[in-house]
C-alpha cells in the first residue's frame, strides 16, 4: 500500500468498461508442475464445495457502542488466545475482542511515543506473542508485548502493503515502491530496519510508480510466500529461501490482455500486457472528489485479497463482473492517511453488490472449491476455519464467516 492508502484504494474501485481480450500464454511441459492453470470450467465445476457461515460483523455504519466502532478497519490477527486484534487505520488505535467478540481493552492513540499510533495499518503476531504494527502514517514499525506495552519501534522510511513475521523471528515486508525500484518482492529486516536479504522478483515493464502494478502478499505456517498480482490472474508461491516453488493462474470472467510465461532460466515468471506502460489520469470535481479522466485507462483489479489456511489451501477473492456505473457511484469515496469521504457512498446499494467470488486452490494449485459472496472486500484473514473480509474503506466492517470446503 501506497503512502496514500485510500487514494490508491480509490483508484482501484474504478473499473473501466471495455477491455481486450483473455490471453494466457504457458511454456512447453517441463514446467507443469511450475506454472498451473485453472480454467473457467474448472472453477465453474467447483461451485457449491464451499459452505460460507456468516458468525458476526464487526463494526459497520450502524454500530452503536463506541468500543466496537470502526472509522476504518484495516487488518485483522489472531494471537495464541484466540484474541482478535483490529487495526482501525483513521481512529489511530487497534481494539481487542475475545474470540466471540466481546470488547477486551485498546491499545493506543493518536501520537509520536511509545504505545502512541499513527494510522495503524498492517498486522501480524510474532512466533513468542508480541504483536507488530507498521504505522501508514508514522512510518514505522511498532512491536507490542502481550501486555500491549510498546517494546521497540523501529523507523522504516517507506510504505508498506504487508508485513510478516516467520518461524525463525525475522521480519518480513513488501513495499509497493521498493518493489517497483528495485524489482525484488519481499525484504526481510532486523530490529533496527536494516535489510538482511529479498526473495523473488516482479517483472513490470510501467514507466512510473502509478501505473506498476501491485501485489498482494500472504506467508503460511512453513514461511512459504504468496505472491499475488492484483491486475493479472497469477499467484506465486515461494520456499522460504526464495525459490519460486508454483505460479498459479486463473481464467477471468471478463477478458483481459496478458501474456504469462517461465524466463529462460526457468526460475521465474514473465508477465507482458498490450497495456503496459500505459499512463492513469485522474482529476477532482469540485467536491474533491477523484474521477477518472476519459484520456486515462484503468487495468481492472483481478484480485481483492489474498489468504491461506494450515494446509496450504490459497484463498483469493477476486471479481466476477464488472461494476455498473450505479455501483460505481455507489462506492465513490475519497481522503488518505487523514480519514475518508465516505458521503457520496449508498449502503443500501453497496451491501448487496454481488461482485465478488471466493475461490479455493488446494496445495498442488488446484481449483477445489468456489462461491459468490455479497458486498465489497479490500482485504481477507484466514485463522483456522475461519474467513475474514474486511470491507473497511466503503462500509467500515469486517464480516467473519465460519468456512466448510466439502
Amino acid at each position: 500500500m501506497n503512502a496514500n492508502p485510500a487514494s490508491a484504494a480509490q483508484e482501484e474501485i474504478v473499473i473501466p468498461i471495455m477491455i481486450m481480450m483473455f490471453i494466457l500464454a504457458f511454456c512447453h511441459s517441463s514446467n507443469a508442475g511450475i506454472l498451473v492453470q485453472n480454467s473457467r470450467k474448472d472453477i465453474d465445476a467447483c461451485k457449491g464445495n464451499l459452505d460460507l457461515r456468516l458468525l458476526r460483523t464487526w463494526g459497520g455504519q450502524d454500530e452503536q457502542d463506541e468500543n466496537k466502532f470502526f472509522k476504518t478497519p484495516i487488518s485483522v490477527a489472531i494471537d495464541k488466545n484466540n484474541l482478535v486484534y483490529i487495526c482501525d487505520m483513521h481512529d489511530n488505535c487497534v481494539r481487542i475482542f475475545s474470540g466471540n467478540g466481546e470488547y477486551v481493552r485498546t491499545i493506543g492513540r493518536r501520537g509520536q511515543g511509545p504505545g502512541d499510533l499513527l494510522g495503524p495499518g498492517k498486522a501480524t503476531m510474532a512466533p513468542n506473542g508480541d504483536l507488530l504494527i507498521f504505522e501508514y502514517e508514522g512510518f514505522r514499525l511498532q512491536r507490542f508485548g502481550p501486555d500491549g506495552n510498546s517494546k521497540r519501534i523501529t523507523i522504516i522510511p517507506k510504505a508498506l502493503g504487508w508485513i510478516g513475521i516467520t518461524s525463525k523471528n525475522e521480519i518480513a515486508f513488501y513495499s509497493w515502491l521498493n518493489t517497483f525500484r528495485s524489482k525484488r518482492i519481499i525484504s526481510f529486516i532486523d530490529e533496527t530496519g536494516k535489510t538482511i536479504r529479498e526473495i523473488g522478483y516482479h517483472e513490470d515493464h510501467s514507466n512510473n510508480y502509478i501505473d506498476s502494478e501491485k501485489l498482494m502478499i500472504a506467508m503460511d505456517n512453513k514461511d512459504h510466500f504468496y505472491v499475488a498480482n492484483k491486475c493479472t490472474p497469477v499467484i506465486r508461491k515461494y520456499t522460504p529461501k526464495g525459490e519460486l516453488q508454483m505460479a498459479v493462474t486463473f481464467e477471468t470472467p471478463f477478458p483481459i490482455e496478458a501474456q504469462i510465461k517461465m524466463n529462460s532460466a526457468e526460475t521465474e515468471i514473465e508477465i507482458n500486457r498490450a497495456d503496459e506502460g500505459t499512463r492513469t489520469l485522474l482529476k477532482k470535481d469540485s467536491s474533491g472528489n477523484v474521477l477518472l479522466d476519459k484520456r486515462g485507462k484503468l487495468r481492472p483489479t483481478i484480485l481483492n485479497g489474498i489468504g491461506v489456511d494450515d494446509k496450504s489451501r490459497i484463498y483469493v477473492v477476486t471479481p466476477r463482473r464488472i461494476l455498473s456505473e450505479e455501483e460505481n457511484l455507489a462506492t465513490r469515496i475519497s481522503g488518505g492517511v487523514d480519514g475518508i469521504n465516505r458521503k457520496l457512498v449508498n449502503s443500501e446499494i453497496t451491501e448487496n453488490i454481488d461482485l465478488n467470488r471466493l475461490l479455493v486452490f488446494d496445495e498442488n494449485g488446484k481449483i477445489c472449491a468456489a462461491s459468490s459472496i455479497k458486498g465489497l472486500c479490500d482485504d481477507i484473514y484466514i485463522n483456522g476455519n475461519k474467513l475474514f473480509i474486511i470491507d473497511g474503506y466503503i462500509d467500515q466492517r469486517i464480516l467473519e464467516f465460519e468456512m466448510m470446503i466439502k
